[in-house]
């Protein structure tokens, strides 16, 4: 393995593990929670005004990746770092 590539699993295992750090808990869970409402993660968008649309996506956006970071187990970790993908989801 390069020592670009070592540097950059760390970088991911770090991150990863920081949101865990952050997140997990009663008062991670409960932050998570009140993320979740605010940012309306699991309601569909209504059609309406484009910056309207726009910002609500953004603000779901935002809280799936909180939530995929702060669950993510260490085999989704790998294949994330060895295939490439963009963990933010997009």
């Amino acid at each position: 393995m390069s020592d670009i590539s070592e540097r950059l699993r760390r970088l991911f295992i770090r991150r990863r593990d920081s949101y865990r750090d952050c997140f997990r808990g009663a008062s991670g869970e409960r932050v998570l929670a009140d993320l979740a409402a605010f940012c309306n993660w699991n309601v569909a968008i209504p059609p309406g005004d484009a910056p309207t649309m726009a910002y609500e996506e953004g603000k779901r956006r935002v809280f799936l990746r909180i939530k995929s970071l702060a669950e993510m187990d260490d085999r989704r970790l790998s294949r994330l770092i060895d295939d490439g993908e963009d963990e933010s989801g997009g």
